[in-house]
């Protein structure tokens, strides 16, 4: 299924931004 869907570049963009700040959001809620 995912090779016949591909994401568009802002789809992507969004999607790794995302992914980035939730990354960051758990780390430095471990931290504490």
């Amino acid at each position: 299924m995912s090779t016949y869907y591909r994401l568009n570049p802002v789809e992507e963009r969004t999607l790794l931004k995302y992914l980035q700040t939730h990354a960051s959001d758990v780390t430095t809620s471990e931290k504490k």
